[in-house]
This record gives structure tokens, sequence and C-alpha cells, in this order.
């Protein structure tokens, strides 16, 4: 059975939570009536976590390094479990593969592997029915014979972004642009006059 570590499993990392004395606060401030306040707190928290979504995605896919793609499709997997529930936007990040563990310590220089990097030394591309070996032919890039979902396969490693510790960098960027987004949505659902009072009612609790 694969071990995994309980550093990459998959938990909350950032949420804001709306309660009623944040409503009626609110609803002071502005001068609306709390109900108003209460709906527009619903669909600014929908639209954070819309929002916030995309951004992690993005990052995921750019600096995480991809050999079968695994890894990046179980984080952001992860990432879209993220939920709101009685007024509580909660963003997961995690995953259950087991090789995590030692790729998030990898140096950038074994992380990164640029398509244009020309490999002079040999492989041999294998007939996977009859497992045999083929013909040698002159490695094009940074080619390896990987397991695939169960199968083995040859992958061309392609991720000239990947970052060094990427998984603490995405935990950060999470709590950076969750407090951004919310603050943006704020912005542009109430008077300029208030928003400042607004965006301080707010705030992420960072895990």
């Amino acid at each position: 059975m694969p071990v995994y570590s309980a550093d990459y499993t998959p938990r909350t990392y950032a949420e804001i939570r709306l309660t009623q004395e944040k409503y009626r606060e609110i609803s002071s401030l502005t001068h609306m009536p709390l109900a108003v306040v209460m709906k527009y707190g619903d669909n600014i928290l929908d639209k954070t976590l819309e929002q916030t979504l995309k951004d992690i995605d993005k990052n995921i896919f750019k600096y995480v390094p991809k050999a079968t793609g695994q890894l990046r499709t179980s984080l952001s997997k992860q990432l879209h479990h993220s939920n709101i529930s009685n007024n509580r936007l909660q963003v997961k990040l995690g995953t259950f593969v087991h090789y995590m563990k030692y790729v998030a310590n990898m140096s950038e220089s074994k992380l990164r592997h640029p398509k244009s990097l020309v490999q002079k030394s040999l492989i041999r591309k294998r007939n996977t029915r009859r497992g045999k070996k083929g013909s040698a032919i002159l490695n094009p890039g940074m080619w390896r014979w990987v397991n695939y979902y169960g199968g083995a396969r040859w992958v061309l490693l392609n991720d000239p972004q990947a970052q060094h510790n990427f998984f603490s960098q995405l935990v950060l960027h999470i709590k950076t642009q969750l407090e951004l987004n919310l603050a943006n949505e704020i912005r542009s659902t109430f008077p300029s006059g208030k928003r400042r009072a607004w965006t301080d009612k707010f705030k992420v609790i960072k895990k």
C-alpha cells in the first residue's frame, strides 16, 4: 500500500466565515437592511471562491512538475473540493499521490525539464505488448519510462517553470488570492464610500 505524507494530505488551508454579528455590523456601516446585506454576502463568497479556484488552478498547471500529470490533476481535484457551507468559505489543497513527499523537496535543477534540452544518450522504446526492447533511438528530450495508472509508458518531461517548494508556494498563493479576490468583489458590490469598512470586516483565517 502507498504511504502518504500527512504534510500533503488534503485539508483546509484558508477560510472566511460570515457570522450574524458581522452581517449586522456591515448593515450598520452601509445603512442597508440586514436581509439585503446577507444576500450580497452570499454572492460575494460565491464569486470569491470561483475566482480563487481559477487563479490557483493556473499556478498548479504552471509550477507543479509534470511527468504523467497525475500530481497536477490530483492537486486540482482536491482544490475543487473547496466549498461554501453555513456562511463559511473553505479552500482545500492536498493530494493522495504517494510520491508527492519526494517531489516536493526536490531542487529546481531536478524538477525543471525544458523541452528544448537535447540528450545525446540513446534510449530504447519498448514494445509494451510483448515487453521486449525495440531499436535504440536518439533521445530528443527528457524522456522517462514511468508507471501510469497501473501501466508503463514513455513520457516526455516538459515543465520549464516547475518550482522548488511549489506546495508551500501554492498555499501562500491561496491565502493571498483569497483575500485579494474578496476585496475586489466587495469593491464591485458596494459604494466607494463604504469599501474600506467592508474590506476590514472580511479577513482570511490562515491555517
